[in-house]
């Protein structure tokens, strides 16, 4: 079941769909998905304007789980409206700090 849904999705052309997306997007992405590779998270981030590709090295499909403390640094920080530039791609271990 996995198999044929990971084959679905990389058989989708969502190029009309990715096109309308006009909001900031977070992409999170293990470096080692081997159910949607990397390969299409990179292409994604080039077609979606205004987006960030966050690539958790070591984890696979499921980098909540993998990394828990990374994905939900990077998600939080972005959803906060951090600036998600080079801190987080150098580091997305590093704990967020509180701005006040």
């Amino acid at each position: 079941m996995v198999a044929r849904a990971a084959g679905q999705i990389m058989a989708l052309d969502a190029a009309s769909v990715v096109s309308a997306v006009t909001v900031p997007t977070l992409l999170i992405w293990g470096s080692e998905d081997d159910l949607v590779p990397l390969s299409l998270g990179r292409q994604l981030h080039a077609s979606l304007s205004g987006s960030y590709l966050l690539v958790l090295k070591g984890s696979n499909h499921f980098s909540m789980f993998d990394q828990p403390s990374a994905f939900n640094n990077a998600l939080l920080a972005f959803l906060e409206g951090d600036d998600m530039g080079e801190l987080y791609a150098q580091d997305p271990t590093r704990p967020l700090q509180n701005a006040e």
